[in-house]
């Protein structure tokens, strides 16, 4: 600015739109962050015996980080071990006794059958007998006596074949009572299936007293010792006791917060550059792997930011977890892109505009804006390569073209 009434100085000058890289970034601040991070619960309650792991320790999937006492959980295995014999030796007693009442009932069927066809045969062999000697005894053929032996013989026949008949009847009857043994035959198997479940989750139980890593990382804190009794995470209302954190430190990732006014220019897949105040001459690389799909307010903070997630390449960085770092996102990466000094751009009664000199004559022109790198503006339409385009006057407003500022 200068004061008012001082002349102003031409400086306008003119300069050549040509094609350049131009690559526009944005700064922001972050913090280190791991890619996976587990905190370790009990599934099991019960005192714990060892604790072989302590921070910074690296484990490998399937180390012992944890054990409790088994005494308890391991007699309660061996309870369900002895259910399940029993419920066996019940199913088998059961199958034998059904394989026994079929068996047996299927001879005494064959005999009954066998007794029957041998009554009637019997009791129509006396009908005829009797009726043989009753036409006789009319003629006086045969003695009263034969007759009324042969009336008897048929009546002894007669009541003969109704109990073979109803002997065979009763074997039916029977028959069905078979149902009720099969049914005891499947009640035996439920209660073995039962059982052996009983004994999985007994197994299980006694499994979850040793804790296990469940994945390649390191130990970042532990928050039990031997001695202390521990809670369930299932058998409590609660989450149980958190015992250690164990975290993925081979691929770390950066998140930051990215103000609302700059985050329509983050996009997945976008180059990452981080530095750190542990490793001051030092640049880590990475891509934007995600962005929040909602803003929030940090707490104390008016402005709305979303969280963006950044992750480095590499594996193992010497990089640790809540190490704040700065992060230069780069949002525009042109190899050729058409550019004109940032200067030229004219800005006024809502256009945009650059003078172009054509042929010794100035003429505005409206421009489409692309990126910038503060520097230089790229053109995405209205100006070509070639062309003369003339940088206002210092002291000249380009919001308001040949307006001195100073002015009112």
């Amino acid at each position: 600015m200068r004061q008012t009434g001082a002349p102003a100085t031409p400086t306008e000058t003119t300069v050549t739109v040509a094609t350049r890289p131009l690559v526009e970034t944005i700064m922001v601040t972050g913090r280190v962050v791991p890619r996976t991070t587990i905190e370790i619960t009990c599934k099991a309650s019960g005192t714990v015996v060892a604790v072989p792991v302590q921070p910074s320790t690296k484990v490998k999937k399937g180390d012992l980080l944890l054990e409790l006492d088994p005494r308890e959980e391991t007699r309660n295995r061996q309870r369900a071990r002895v259910a399940v014999a029993s419920a066996q030796a019940r199913l088998e007693q059961a199958r034998l006794t059904l394989a026994y009442e079929v068996t047996s009932l299927g001879v005494e069927q064959q005999r009954a059958t066998a007794a029957l066809a041998a009554a009637t045969i019997v009791a129509e062999d006396a009908r005829e007998r009797a009726a043989r000697l009753g036409i006789l005894l009319e003629k006086r053929l045969a003695a009263a006596e034969e007759a009324d032996g042969a009336k008897r013989e048929k009546a002894g026949a007669e009541s003969s074949l109704i109990a073979a008949t109803l002997a065979l009847q009763d074997l039916d009857a029977r028959e069905r009572l078979l149902e009720s043994w099969r049914r005891d035959v499947t009640l035996a198997e439920s209660a073995v299936e039962e059982a052996e479940l009983s004994l999985t989750d007994a197994e299980q139980r006694l499994a979850d007293t040793r804790v296990t890593a469940p994945i390649d990382g390191t130990v970042t804190w532990v928050n039990v010792e031997a001695g202390q009794i521990i809670a369930s995470a299932i058998s409590t209302v609660g989450a149980g006791t958190a015992v250690m954190n164990v975290v993925d430190l081979a691929q770390l990732q950066v998140m930051v917060n990215v103000p609302e006014a700059d985050i329509g220019r983050i996009a997945v897949g976008q180059k990452a550059s981080v530095g750190t105040d542990a490793y001051p001459g030092r640049r880590f690389l990475g891509v934007v792997q995600r962005i929040a799909a909602q803003g929030g307010r940090a707490e104390g903070q008016q402005n709305i930011t979303y969280e963006v997630l950044v992750q480095l390449d590499g594996l193992d960085l010497p990089l640790r977890p809540r190490m704040s770092a700065v992060i230069e996102l780069t949002t525009l990466d042109v190899k050729d892109a058409v550019t004109v000094p940032a200067g030229a751009i004219i800005r006024a009664k809502g256009k945009t505009t650059v003078q172009v000199r054509i042929s010794g004559k100035d003429e505005e022109r409206p421009v489409i804006l692309g990126g910038s790198d503060g520097v230089n503006q790229q053109i995405l339409d209205g100006v070509s390569v070639g062309d003369l385009v003339i940088i206002p006057e210092k002291g000249t407003s380009r919001w308001r073209p040949k307006l001195e500022i100073g002015d009112e």
